[in-house]
């Protein structure tokens, strides 16, 4: 897709990472999943643990996030991740029938909830002083982002009503619409995920990157109403493109990027890809970067 719209009228943000300050949690929280993983699943050092990581550090982004059975991202791209597959390493050197419960992440995350960055309150007032419509699509659930919110503004602040929330979104899952769900599915939105290719290739990453992820594409459709001629006018935030970006830009997005810090630094392909979006991709370290396109 090439297809650009100005004015903006809608801004997408992705949340953990994205809108969250995530190396003043890293080392807290990879220590904290490796104790639950101990306790609860298999027994594991301290040593053994951090080899683990490392060498998922080492062979990522060729190594992806294969917590749905296929790569969907970058196995090191921030310490969530790092942490399912740095277990999940164990677990396969082990041969180990034993499986990893989403509770570790969950205990793990509750204890150490990385806090806001410290632009995101001026962003998003000065998102919605424009009048673009402002959501959130991430994989965190709507509960968990409403109760950062309140946090961040405060319990009955009227900012509140003005954010979208659209949580559960998996955009891990590499899967096609429910075939059984299709008939009752609007045809337009049928037709327009069906017209995306399975995946694309990047020179610089020996491995492909797939597109078709339908509980994201299912999110998008419930923000934007089933209107997807919305994603025209549309800016998506995030700091994983793959996971991200890839799937809204091929559907007509403009793309941000915010940059990852270390250690979990933005891939140069990353970067690459967006920056060959032209007018329809931007990149910033900071979350206020994504102002530039109001």
């Amino acid at each position: 897709m090439s297809k650009t719209t100005t004015p903006i009228t809608d801004i997408v943000l992705d949340f953990d990472g994205t809108c969250t300050d995530i190396p003043a949690i890293n080392e807290a929280f990879l220590d904290e999943y490796g104790l639950i993983f101990d306790k609860t699943v298999e027994p594991v050092s301290k040593s053994e643990w951090k080899s683990a990581q490392d060498e998922v550090m080492n062979y990522s982004p060729l190594a992806g996030w294969m917590i749905s059975g296929c790569p969907s991202a970058p196995a090191a791209c921030d310490p969530y991740i790092l942490a399912f597959e740095a277990a999940s390493l164990i677990l396969r050197k082990r041969i180990s029938t034993n499986t990893l419960p989403s509770t570790l992440h969950h205990e793990a995350n509750d204890k150490h909830p990385a806090p806001w960055r410290d632009d995101a309150a001026d962003v998003i007032n000065k998102i919605l002083e424009k009048n673009i419509a402002l959501h959130f699509i991430s994989n965190s659930s709507t509960k968990k982002i409403n109760e950062r919110l309140i946090v961040l503004f405060g319990e009955g602040n009227p900012i509140l009503k003005k954010i979208s929330v659209q949580s559960g979104a998996a955009k891990f899952k590499i899967t096609e619409l429910p075939w059984e769900e299709q008939d009752s599915y609007p045809k337009e939105l049928t037709e327009r995920f069906r017209k995306l290719s399975a995946s694309i290739t990047s020179k610089d990453l020996d491995r492909p990157i797939y597109l078709r992820r339908s509980y994201y594409f299912d999110a998008i459709a419930q923000v934007f109403k089933n209107d997807l001629n919305k994603v025209f006018s549309s800016v998506f935030c995030g700091d994983i493109w793959e996971m991200d970006h890839a799937m809204p830009y091929e559907l007509g997005a403009n793309i941000h990027l915010i940059e990852r810090e270390s250690p979990y630094n933005t891939y140069e392909y990353e970067r690459k890809m967006v920056q060959s979006y032209g007018s329809r991709g931007k990149i910033s370290k900071e979350l206020s970067g994504v102002l530039d396109w109001i």
